[in-house]
């Protein structure tokens, strides 16, 4: 995270709409599922079908470019771009390559850097 983004105290400051808003959905559907659970799960495999059938090609494309992207580049000269100032140290010396690139990895990257280990 960037110094900007962290108060000095070290804290991380949150974003109040987006987080009510976010926790709000999440609970009205939670609500949703477990007080109707047939007609959420006839809703929910409604939604799985419409996206296999109308988007399932375009997110194998998308991973498929996403992937050749990858490996390109790590194979390149652009692979061995240290993301580092030249005097200091990676944080994490083994990351896991796309893991790092990818919302999950990132976001687990960032889960793990926000409580410091020294």
């Amino acid at each position: 995270m960037s110094a900007s983004s962290t108060p000095s105290s070290g804290l991380v400051r949150m974003n109040a709409p987006v987080f009510y808003f976010a926790a709000t959905f999440i609970l009205l559907f939670g609500i949703t599922v477990i007080a109707i659970p047939q007609q959420a799960g006839a809703w929910l495999l409604a939604a799985q079908n419409w996206a296999a059938n109308t988007v399932g090609w375009y997110y194998m494309l998308a991973m498929t470019l996403y992937l050749v992207f990858v490996v390109v580049t790590a194979l390149s000269g652009y692979g061995k771009i240290k993301l580092v100032a030249d005097h200091d140290d990676p944080e994490f010396i083994t990351c896991p390559g796309p893991a790092c690139c990818s919302p999950p990895g990132s976001a687990s990257r960032c889960s793990s850097s926000a409580s410091p280990s020294r």
